[in-house]
């Protein structure tokens, strides 16, 4: 029989807390799950112990925006290159995260919130000729990858990426969706391969789903209410200050 991990009440109130917010956040402006997850959880757990959580939910997430951009013929004809090298990238990154030192861990996901963060905030505009897309796509695909083996969060260098194609919201939608899904699979079975996902891991993310799935309707309340501009900034500025504290901690200081 499988069991829930012997965490303190403190931590299971802390992955609640984790998941409601991270749902609030992802309904009311569609981005950011995992940053806000790992922001949030890396105030009571270990790394290793919150990718084997929050994968699960990842991948969950990203077979429904798979299903919604429907279009999977076309956007694997278009993006098998960018999701061979993103699934190799997992699959190396994963491979490394286990060897590292946990100061040099904190520094990754420290260092990939604040980007994040920033990007965000600057929402830098880019456009990308298609007969180009895969001298671009290819090295973003193995960037984005490496980063997701390594702190479960793969999706930004893709996003700028496809919307520097401007390929229009259905065929966004697809290409997000296709690509998603290749990514978040490889990283289950790359993380269950090192042990990152276990069975206690996996229980405890889908008894996570409830406080998720609560989240994202309050958060589609939230987007009917307030400027999603202003809550877009707000949310980035507080994963600016999250990821300063990851580097700190990485630091040691």
């Amino acid at each position: 029989m499988i069991e829930l991990p012997h965490y303190s009440l403190f931590q299971y109130a802390l992955i609640t807390v984790a998941f409601l917010v991270g749902g609030v956040v992802k309904g009311a402006v569609g981005f950011a799950l995992p940053l806000v997850l790992l922001a949030i959880m890396t105030l009571g757990l270990e790394v290793g112990d919150i990718l084997g959580i929050i994968v699960i939910p990842m991948f969950l997430a990203n077979v429904w925006l798979a299903l919604e951009g429907r279009q999977w013929r076309w956007a694997l004809e278009q993006f098998w290159p960018e999701m061979l090298l993103l699934g190799a990238g997992v699959v190396v990154g994963a491979n490394l995260l286990v060897t590292l030192d946990r100061e040099i861990i904190y520094l990754l996901l420290g260092g990939a919130v604040i980007v994040f963060a920033s990007l965000n905030l600057a929402a830098p505009s880019v456009q990308l000729a298609h007969h180009h897309r895969h001298r671009v796509g290819v090295p973003v695909g193995l960037l984005a990858g490496l980063l997701g083996g390594l702190t479960a969060v793969f999706g930004p260098p893709l996003a700028l990426y496809l919307v520097a194609l401007d390929l229009g919201k259905a065929r966004y939608i697809a290409a997000m969706g296709a690509i998603w899904l290749a990514g978040s699979t490889v990283q289950v079975l790359a993380f269950s391969s090192v042990r990152l996902v276990t069975p206690s891991s996996a229980l405890v993310a889908l008894v996570a789903l409830l406080p998720l799935y609560a989240g994202l309707r309050l958060g589609r309340m939230v987007r009917n209410r307030v400027d999603e501009r202003v809550f877009r900034r707000i949310v980035a500025l507080a994963l600016l200050v999250s990821g300063v504290n990851l580097l700190w901690r990485g630091l040691g200081t």
